[in-house]
């Protein structure tokens, strides 16, 4: 088979997902984030590791959430696992109160395996457009417990703008170094982090559904029963486009693999049954925990006299873009294969008005014909020389098509080229009489109207991999010129030795956290504190 770069991807093959999910092992959920405090509008950088007991990374997608003490989300995102690891960031959202929060980290079947599934942390946030207020309910003691890091007593004190030389050499495999400024307002027995002990478990009828490959959209056919001939279709639009297909089980379950796009930017659902309503509901791909009612949240209390450390810590948020820039990880191309017969590309010829007036002057692979007033595509059968009975399957920019009387009268300025496969294509459960695929331009449809049957999902986006630059980029240090106002001193992903962490302007107290990997393949942090003053 020819291997060829396009920008449409069809998923050729289906894996059982309740096959699948018998031989899946629980994972193990570490993280660690940059920062356990943070003001509203900035970033968090995170890191996460997702691996079950051998080491072995079974997702491909992880999901971290911001979770108010009330248990409701107020920031979701989906992001990129390689080998079970991944380094993203939050979005503190900036219409939020000030109070303290709990970060969560899981992948898809995570929570439903074990209670070291989900990894939680608290982080407080201040919104420094609303009134700060105090926080005292719920002031009973927490049964459960945080597991705090381990402690290496403490380091010299160093004054702003200077450089603290690490002299240790590592003891074990290093995976993170970071420095972060100390959160005042969270007491002692909230700060470390907990498992997912405290949640009620999930439903006994919560689908597990693994993602080895790719994300897996959850829908449902809400029709009272199914019908075994409707297929519903899923097309997933961005830079490149991505098809799938999938019938509903008896209970209504439906399952789109996405596999090897994660960087699309909305998605249409269509059915097979164009001139039926379709009773589609999509559902979310975040895991619906809820915390234990006897699960508190730490009182969040502001005094007067902590009014100059909030101060700077708006400012050091203001700035941190400066100091930090992100850069995004290109994702890696994707590589299919798809045997057309013939390429078409519509500047090689002259321009018709239509569809059909193309497809009739050059295309003589492509046959329209009309029954009962409808319009009709047939494709000729080049293995056999003769000519297709039904449709085939036409595919405009990766979304089917089933209009075909709307797609002959459209008018292909905008359309780039064809490909034509002249032979029996099978695709999931269906078998289609040849294959028509249009590319736009732009991938953007060529301005044909979206099916009236079709479903727009603006869908949660999948965060792109991305990294920082450097661990620190002011290169005028001490210069008073450029002012620092960093209060995450330091985030590298697996230093190679040691390294120097630059103080900046914040005087207080600071947090120096090495994550290592212990001989059971383990994440271990150790912190030291040390004090930033003149």
């Amino acid at each position: 088979m020819k291997i060829k770069k396009i920008g449409m991807l069809l998923a050729l093959t289906l894996w059982s997902i309740s096959t699948f999910a018998q031989s899946v092992e629980p994972e193990i959920l570490q993280a660690v984030i940059g920062q356990n405090i943070a003001v509203t509008g900035e970033k968090v950088w995170f890191f996460v590791e997702a691996k079950d007991k051998n080491g072995k990374s079974g997702s491909n997608i992880g999901y971290a959430e911001l979770v108010s003490r009330n248990g409701i989300p107020l920031f979701q995102t989906i992001f990129q696992l390689s080998n079970g690891e991944a380094q993203g960031y939050l979005d503190i959202p900036s219409q939020i109160d000030s109070d303290h929060y709990l970060v969560r980290f899981y992948t898809r079947i995570s929570p439903l395996l074990s209670t070291n599934g989900v990894w939680n942390q608290f982080i407080t946030v201040i919104n420094p457009k609303s009134q700060q207020r105090k926080i005292t309910q719920n002031q009973v003691q927490n049964r459960y417990q945080f597991k705090q890091p381990s402690t290496d007593g403490n380091l010299d004190s160093a004054k702003p703008n200077s450089k603290l030389n690490l002299v240790e050499a590592w003891t074990e495999q290093p995976v993170l170094l970071k420095s972060a400024l100390v959160n005042p307002f969270l007491p002692n027995n909230a700060k470390g982090y907990i498992g997912g002990e405290i949640y009620d478990a999930l439903p006994s009828d919560y689908p597990l559904i693994p993602e080895p490959f790719g994300h897996v959209v959850y829908a449902k056919n809400l029709q009272e029963s199914q019908n075994p001939s409707e297929t519903f279709y899923l097309s997933a639009h961005g830079e490149k486009s991505f098809l799938n297909s999938a019938k509903a089980k008896p209970n209504g379950d439906l399952f789109f693999e996405l596999g090897a796009m994660k960087d699309y930017r909305f998605l249409i659902v269509q059915s097979n049954q164009a001139e039926s309503p379709m009773s589609f509901a999509l559902q979310s791909p975040f895991v619906p925990l809820s915390l234990k009612s006897d699960f508190h949240f730490p009182p969040f209390v502001v005094e007067e006299s902590q009014k100059e450390f909030l101060l700077d810590l708006v400012t050091a948020s203001k700035v941190t873009a400066a100091y930090y820039p992100k850069q995004t990880l290109e994702n890696f191309p994707i590589v299919v294969g798809f045997d057309e017969d013939r390429i078409y590309r519509l500047d090689d010829y002259t321009r018709f008005e239509t569809f059909e007036v193309t497809l009739r002057e050059y295309v003589p692979e492509v046959m329209v014909r009309r029954q009962n007033k409808k319009a009709l595509l047939k494709v000729l059968n080049k293995p056999l020389g003769t000519v297709f009975n039904e449709n085939p399957l036409v595919l405009l920019d990766g979304m089917p098509v089933f209009d075909i009387d709307a797609l002959i009268e459209f008018d292909p300025v905008k359309i780039e080229s064809m490909e034509i496969m002249a032979r029996e294509f099978l695709f999931n459960h269906e078998k289609f009489d040849g294959v028509i695929n249009i590319h736009s331009f732009k991938n953007d449809f060529g301005g044909f109207e979206l099916p009236p049957n079709a479903i727009y999902l603006n869908y949660p986006l999948i965060q792109q991999p991305t990294t920082l630059v450097s661990p620190q980029v002011n290169s005028s240090l001490g210069t008073a010129r450029f002012p620092d106002f960093r209060n995450l001193l330091h985030w590298e992903i697996d230093p190679n030795k040691p390294s120097a962490v630059f103080t900046s302007e914040v005087e207080g107290k600071y947090e120096l956290t090495q994550v290592l990997r212990d001989s059971d393949g383990r994440l271990k942090l150790v912190q030291e504190e040390f004090e930033v003053k003149n």
